[in-house]
């Protein structure tokens, strides 16, 4: 099909399509992938919590967050399964980066790191060690808005590995060069522009959320407003990324299950795949997880960390039976 920057043309991902596999039997934490969090600034440790909190929630056998030190306390606390990787100077970044990239499946970044020079060297680190599909969202993208190297770093980066963004529309208008009233207004067409400018999929946020690739579009038609408060969009990374690594694990598993052998868990193409099925139902789980949360809480209490820990019941609208063969 021939497409456009308005996104017509794509094929038109439906929720009915959409699957998570239940955990197998003879999993460990190591079948669900080793995230790494790069997350939060000083004294603002909420985001990597949330995030973190929210790839758990969604699946993830292991989660590794690197932060400041200032925040080490707070993070144990808070969530002690996850391991913790700090710096105090941002001079210990490149070196910190290039080794804690080297044994990541995934990388979310950006989620609270601030814009200042410590978060500029913090991306382009990630973007020059990187070694796996990738997740940008907030201060990541007004970095990107901000630095046009940062931006063509990027490109190259989501030339070699899945990448995916999660703007709201202020970023996206950032990101754009455009007003917020024209992305607000023609939201797909703005989605589309991106990906076509940066080879990533786009995550529009909003009540009803926009996930485009070059070839595919889903929207989620299930709102909740439950979901209109600071840290949501921290929860939201954590899930893609939980869910990425869920069925990540289903891919490794079918050559055990079948006595062949395959390369789609490192062909980039097939991460591809899976990165964009995740975003989908990232975004759909997460609407249901605000729903569930706001009749427990009620819809104007609820916060991000109870949208998190309802990630759970909501994923189990979209699980699978085990059928083994």
């Amino acid at each position: 099909m021939r497409k456009d920057a308005s996104g017509e043309g794509r094929r038109v991902l439906q929720r009915e399509a959409l699957r998570i596999p239940r955990r197998r039997e003879d999993s460990n934490k190591g079948s669900y992938g080793r995230l790494l969090l790069l997350a939060g600034s000083e004294g603002m440790c909420g985001a990597a919590y949330l995030s973190a909190l929210a790839a758990y929630r969604s699946g993830a056998g292991l989660v590794r967050i690197l932060s400041p030190e200032q925040n080490r306390i707070v993070l144990q606390t808070l969530l002690p399964e996850a391991v913790l990787r700090c710096y105090r100077e941002p001079a210990e970044l490149p070196g910190l980066i290039e080794r804690e990239c080297g044994r990541a499946d995934f990388l979310v970044a950006g989620p609270g790191i601030g814009t200042a020079a410590a978060a500029q060297l913090l991306l382009r680190s990630v973007l020059r060690y990187g070694q796996a599909p990738l997740l940008l969202d907030a201060d990541g993208l007004n970095l990107l808005a901000m630095e046009e190297s940062l931006r063509e770093s990027f490109r190259h980066y989501a030339l070699r590995y899945p990448t995916v963004v999660t703007p709201h529309p202020m970023e996206m208008a950032r990101l754009l060069g455009r007003r917020v009233e024209e992305i607000v207004a023609a939201p797909e067409r703005a989605a589309a522009a991106f990906t076509e400018q940066s080879h990533a999929i786009t995550v529009l946020k909003g009540h009803r959320s926009l996930v485009l690739d070059e070839r595919q579009c889903y929207q989620n038609m299930e709102p909740s407003p439950a979901l209109s408060k600071a840290g949501s969009g921290d929860v939201l990374s954590g899930c893609i990324a939980g869910l990425y690594e869920v069925l990540r694990a289903e891919v490794a598993e079918e050559p055990a299950r079948k006595g062949a052998e395959s390369g789609a868990e490192r062909d980039s193409a097939g991460q591809a795949a899976l990165l964009y099925r995740a975003a989908c139902l990232a975004v759909s789980v997460h609407a249901i997880a605000g729903r569930i949360a706001a009749r427990e809480k009620g819809e104007h209490a609820v916060l991000a960390r109870d949208t998190a820990d309802a990630i759970g019941a909501a994923m189990e609208t979209f699980m699978t039976e085990d059928t083994e063969e």
